[in-house]
């Protein structure tokens, strides 16, 4: 995620995390004005992130158990650990 300087001192000023400001941009519903975009979470993003994130809660256990392998940026393959690989 690109930020502009200001963008991150109003960031660090407001409180304001890099991932609200992700989940912001993948989410959020976006307008457009003079040439620039605002983007807000309306109910309907609201409601599907909600979603989502109780859908990953409720994979936690599994996902705790995953494992994929990656090589220069390509997942080679995944699987489902037996035992503790470290």
């Amino acid at each position: 995620m690109n930020t502009s300087t200001h963008a991150d001192i109003r960031m660090q000023q407001r409180g304001i995390n890099h991932l609200s400001v992700e989940l912001l941009m993948s989410y959020g519903k976006r307008a457009y004005q003079n040439g620039s975009q605002i983007i807000t979470l309306d109910k309907k993003a609201k409601k599907k992130l909600f979603k989502e994130i109780k859908d990953i809660a409720a994979n936690l256990e599994k996902l705790e158990k995953l494992y994929l392998i990656e090589a220069d940026g390509v997942i080679v393959t995944t699987g489902i650990q037996q035992q503790r690989l470290y």
